[in-house]
């Protein structure tokens, strides 16, 4: 269940096919789905318009606190070009899942890691698969053309491609 919280939205949001500014760096996949770097602390991300950023980089995880005005999910997992554990893969499984439950409801939501490029890119893949199930090859298709230089990580595009 999802905390009451009040969230002072901007009067418009650029949707365009990328966000940037206030340390912001992201890029549109869907209308509701986005892939970043790892965002900013402060409000950048809530004055953006965001209801929920996930923070992939296991590396780079900021208490609430530090990022006001949004919901977080906590997923964050190793992209050390080594393959994936099943408990990370597990986790962005999992983020996936629930992302696509955030943006079928029509929350708009940012996924992100240190780069914007491999954990954030699965994870948007996995949640196109399982919002459209589009084939893991397309999905990968669509995020790079997103965001040009995502998924380099060969284990994470083997993942995809099984689907």
């Amino acid at each position: 269940m999802r905390s009451p919280m009040t969230i002072e939205r901007p009067k418009s949001i650029r949707f365009g096919h990328a966000l940037r500014g206030d340390g912001l760096d992201v890029a549109r996949v869907s209308p509701k789905l986005w892939i970043g770097a790892a965002p900013p602390t402060g409000g950048a991300v809530a004055a953006a318009g965001f209801d929920l950023v996930v923070l992939c980089a296991r590396e780079y995880q900021p208490r609430g606190s530090e990022l006001p005005g949004v919901e977080i999910l906590h997923a964050g997992f190793d992209d050390s070009g080594m393959r994936p554990t099943a408990e990370e893969q597990h986790v962005a499984e999992r983020a996936a899942y629930l992302v696509a439950d955030r943006v079928a409801e029509g929350d708009r939501v940012a996924v992100t890691c240190w780069q914007g490029i491999n954990r954030s890119g699965l994870v948007c893949a996995l949640t196109l698969h399982v919002l459209y199930g589009i084939p893991g090859a397309q999905a990968t298709q669509l995020v790079r053309k997103a965001r040009p230089g995502a998924l380099s990580n060969p284990y994470f595009v083997s993942i995809l491609a099984l689907l």
